[in-house]
């Protein structure tokens, strides 16, 4: 199981050493945790791994943070951070942000993606600053509020998240009349924004850089995941290595069986080479007289002499090989068994 998954998350991620391991027992911790695809969280980590430039261990903080929080509640956290993270990338947010608009979608029960399909859209409209959207945000906050906030956006004094944070913070204020609330929502933020709604488009005002912020451990069910996540993580990391260890000793057997395969090979052509000589030796003994069945007798017991060490070799090479395959499998089997049994006691202490 881990062997193929290290070479999955290889071929996806290209990573190696230390961070393949984190990888590995991040991914096996998080689908057993949880119960979504491991491919998807493969796909999940590398996206934020290569758009956030952030290490493994970061994004497995930043994942475990969206299952603990709303922003999983509709099912499709993954597929939206595989597809999503460039956009909020390119509009100046982190993957703590990204997690943390996820959240939000999911508190305000806004489904599928249109709540971070709304991010996406106000950062590509309020980058492109079309005089739609500059008329929207000026009829409802302001001439002021609105150069402020496009000249920072020009001059990149204001990343597009920021501006979201601004608009969002904004649209708050009461005393704005609903009609040209509602012009900013479908000027500044488009059709996504109006399947959105309004009450999720305030809530971005909040939208944090806190990961810690979007879940609660004060809930109960919260920190039971929280603490199985950690079990599973331990017991990944227990079962990855033991997985690397076996693999090494598999290795070492085949080279060892490698080994024996060359020394039987050379045995068989000193066997062949003995009996060439030993024909020639008994061709001369009866077409050159009894002087020479010395020699056909010295060739004969030499030759059985040797293959008689030659079979004692091979079976003790074979009888070594045997044993290291039965030592390196109940070592492995045992070792597995213990850490099931821990892992068990703790699910049971947590209950």
């Amino acid at each position: 199981e881990f062997t193929d998954l290290r070479g999955e998350i290889q071929k996806t991620t290209k990573a190696q050493g230390s961070e393949l391991d984190n990888l590995t027992t991040q991914t096996v911790a998080l689908q057993k945790t949880f119960g979504d695809d491991r491919k998807q969280i493969i796909k999940a980590q590398n996206a934020l791994m290569n758009e956030f430039k952030i290490s493994a261990s970061e994004a497995f903080e930043i994942l475990e943070s969206g299952y603990l929080s709303a922003a999983n509640a509709n099912g499709d956290m993954l597929d939206s951070i595989v597809e999503y993270s460039s956009q909020v990338k390119a509009s100046g947010g982190s993957a703590r942000q990204l997690i943390s608009i996820l959240d939000s979608s999911g508190k305000q029960g806004v489904f599928s993606d249109k709540g971070i399909d709304t991010v996406k859209e106000f950062g590509l409209r309020i980058r492109e600053q079309s005089k739609a959207t500059k008329k929207a945000l000026e009829g409802a906050f302001g001439k002021q509020f609105s150069d402020n906030l496009l000249r920072g956006i020009s001059d990149g004094s204001i990343t597009s998240v920021q501006g979201l944070q601004m608009v969002a913070k904004a649209m708050n204020d009461t005393s704005i009349p609903a009609e040209k609330l509602q012009t900013v929502i479908a000027d500044v933020f488009g059709g996504a924004g109006e399947d959105a709604g309004i009450n999720f488009l305030k809530s971005l005002k909040d939208v944090s850089g806190e990961t810690k912020r979007v879940y609660d451990l004060t809930n109960v069910y919260v920190r039971l995941q929280k603490d199985q996540l950690a079990v599973e993580k331990s017991l990944a990391e227990a079962n990855n290595e033991l997985a690397k260890q076996y693999d090494a000793s598999v290795t070492s057997v085949k080279l060892f069986g490698k080994s024996i395969q060359v020394g039987l090979k050379k045995t068989f052509v000193d066997l062949s080479l003995w009996t060439n000589s030993l024909a020639s030796s008994l061709k001369n003994a009866f077409t050159g007289g009894g002087a020479n069945w010395k020699i056909v007798f010295q060739e004969l017991t030499g030759g059985i002499s040797e293959l008689t060490e030659a079979e004692k070799e091979s079976i003790s090479q074979t009888r070594t090989l045997n044993e290291m395959r039965e030592i390196s499998s109940v070592l492995i089997k045992d070792e597995i068994f213990d850490l099931n049994n821990k892992l068990s006691a703790l699910h049971n202490s947590n209950l």
